[in-house]
């Protein structure tokens, strides 16, 4: 169900979550996140802010399932609690990219998310990838590409450099994010 992949003390851990389990309805969040969206209700106001290419994501039932689904595999595979500290979702329009940043403050660590992961509902674009930065031993600035496929998910260090590559595709890619904090069991 899930692949794991380590990039030295950071990890990206992708996989989809069968429907069975779920029981999402996908077009009402694809709804949601147009709508959200199309008010351009976004996070922040300050393009400098990686929060600015995401939008507001309010509660809906789909989305407490999905968490819930995901945050049940973390506890049964890796022996900790995800929190959720954030949720937000992302419109990414034709041409559209996210820019290389991390979700890390280092000026307020304590409050910063632990691990974030991208659900993505739909793509449509073939070369759409999310590339991670990663430095090892020998070389620094490394790329890991990640393909993006619907109904997928892809966990990962808050702190690892990433970015979204350009939806070649006249349909939006639309994904739903959540950002947690770690509590041992």
């Amino acid at each position: 169900m899930f692949d794991k992949i380590v990039l030295k003390e950071d990890f990206i851990v992708s996989g989809s979550i069968p429907y069975e389990l779920t029981k999402i309805n996908y077009d009402q969040l694809k709804n949601i996140i147009f709508e959200s969206f199309s008010k351009k209700d976004r996070k922040s106001k300050n393009p400098t802010n990686y929060f600015y290419n995401h939008y507001f994501l309010y509660d809906d039932e789909n989305v407490l399932r999905l968490e819930k689904q995901l945050n049940d595999y973390y506890r049964h595979h890796a022996k900790l609690d995800l929190i959720l500290s954030n949720k937000s979702c992302l419109c990414i329009p034709k041409d559209g990219t996210i820019n290389n940043h991390q979700q890390l403050d280092y000026l307020n660590l304590k409050d910063s998310p632990d691990y974030t992961c991208y659900y993505f509902l739909n793509n449509y674009s073939p070369t759409t990838h999310i590339l991670f930065e990663f430095d090892n031993i020998k070389e620094k600035n490394k790329i890991y590409p990640w393909k993006v496929h619907p109904k997928t998910c892809v966990l990962f260090n808050s702190d690892l450099r990433h970015s979204i590559m350009a939806n070649q595709s006249d349909i939006p890619i639309m994904a739903i994010v959540f950002q947690f904090k770690i509590d041992n069991i």
